[in-house]
């Protein structure tokens, strides 16, 4: 099984999966999509390499800062800046970067002309710099336009095109045709009132709803980020599965509708998988702390219940059994609401038990670089570690698919406890039931 993924910061509300799983379906790959949170562009290059991911899409906030830290960098990279998507192989990682061809496209479609039109950018990030380039390539009249000066002056200046300050946005607005807007623009910041009815609006944001109401109330043509998002995606599988478009034709009706008002289930417990050293049992109770959940780690209940450690039911009796109180753990405690349930590292290889896992709540993959791993582990007395690299290795080689399987989430755990527990929380408190 291949493993892709979109990091960003914050990534439980993408619909990236939607789009990938349903084409890996359509056209019969064998892979898994995870959702990850990055802290920063390094760590999405620590887990394609150490956990063997094939492609990695970027989004906010970490299309820029990746440019210059990869090995290689394709011609859409270049042209824009920044990057969005990311493949390995044996030349190292590379960058590409298919927003381009979702802004134009998601244009095309609508049946906007380009050429020679005049179109304003507002925001000088990766998305902006996407969409300035697009516009250019259709032999458009680009301005940017964005709140912090010197970033939209240094844009304006590589990419040569247009730029104006952002106390000149109301009158930019006046009489304009085409906005392509890349950042959270509220209508609270948007002079929505100086838009002429006619002008169309392509929103990055695909949740913007305030900025699409007040759009349409004022007679505007509002085309929303689902339409970017889904172009740039298709884009972005056929890079990372080695298609051409024409190989891989797709009836867009498949896909869209209905897209935009897809998000993610609420659900009322959190379980948290790993690998040994991640940290899943000290975050697992500050989680539950915070959140005011109950708590339980597995290997904790398993150990009382036995009066043994894990590594004495190793050794007296033997793996199989207690892969067994493993099972009756999961089975027993994933009904419970409102608990956070730390996992073993192995429990996720076994089917019946992932699945039990995704139904009881959002499933977190805590990550821990494995350099970092072993620093962690090296003095325990974990019964599948013998103080061997090539062990610690193996193991996590032979679950990584696993964990994969099950996660909804992957986050790091490499800075302080309550830091790591703070940045899941605020992924999943806004898809927690009540």
């Amino acid at each position: 099984m291949k493993l892709f993924g979109v990091a960003g910061r914050p990534i439980l509300h993408s619909l990236s999966p939607e789009i990938h799983r349903a084409l890996y379906a359509r056209f019969g790959v064998d892979a898994a999509y995870l959702r990850v949170r990055a802290d920063g562009p390094e760590d999405i290059l620590t887990l394609m390499r150490e956990a063997g991911f094939k492609g990695m899409n970027a989004t906010s906030p970490f299309k820029e800062s990746l440019f210059p830290l990869l090995d290689r960098l394709d011609d859409s990279a270049v042209s824009t800046g920044a990057v969005n998507t990311i493949l390995a192989g044996t030349g190292g990682l590379r960058g590409f970067n298919t927003d381009t061809r979702g802004i134009a496209e998601a244009l095309k479609k609508s049946g906007i002309p380009l050429r020679r039109e005049r179109v304003l950018v507002l925001g000088a990030g990766g998305a902006g710099r996407a969409a300035v380039r697009a516009m250019q390539a259709e032999n458009a009249f680009v301005t940017v336009i964005n709140r912090g000066k010197e970033k939209t002056e240094l844009l304006a200046e590589s990419m040569g095109c247009a730029s104006l300050p952002w106390e000149e946005l109301p009158a930019a607005l006046s009489g304009l045709r085409l906005l392509i807007n890349t950042i959270p623009a509220s209508p609270a910041l948007f002079p929505i009132d100086r838009l002429r009815p006619g002008t169309t609006i392509l929103d990055a944001d695909y949740r913007n709803a305030p900025l699409e109401a007040a759009a349409r109330d004022r007679g505007c043509r509002y085309i929303p980020g689902t339409e970017w998002l889904l172009r740039q995606g298709v884009a972005a599988f056929l890079l990372m599965n080695g298609l051409r478009p024409e190989e891989a034709p797709l009836p867009e009706e498949d896909f869209l509708p209905g897209l935009s008002a897809r998000v993610p289930e609420k659900k009322k417990g959190i379980v948290l998988v790993g690998f040994m050293g991640s940290g899943k049992t000290t975050i697992g109770r500050r989680l539950a702390e915070s959140l005011s959940y109950a708590f339980l780690d597995t290997d904790e209940w398993i150990e009382e219940r036995e009066q043994m450690t894990v590594s004495e039911i190793f050794a007296r009796r033997g793996e199989a059994r207690f892969r067994a109180l493993e099972r009756e753990a999961v089975g027993r405690f994933t009904g419970v609401e409102s608990l956070v349930l730390s996992c073993g590292g192995g429990a996720v290889c076994d089917p019946a038990s992932r699945a039990e896992m995704k139904r009881h709540g959002w499933v977190v993959w805590l990550y821990t670089p494995l350099a970092r791993t072993a620093e962690r582990i090296k003095n325990g007395s974990r019964p599948l570690w013998q103080d061997r690299r090539e062990d610690l290795l193996r193991l996590f080689t032979e679950r990584k698919t696993a964990y994969a399987l099950t996660a909804d989430l992957v986050a790091f755990n490499i800075k302080h406890v309550q830091e790591t527990a703070d940045d899941i929380r605020s992924e999943i408190d806004p898809f927690l039931a009540p």
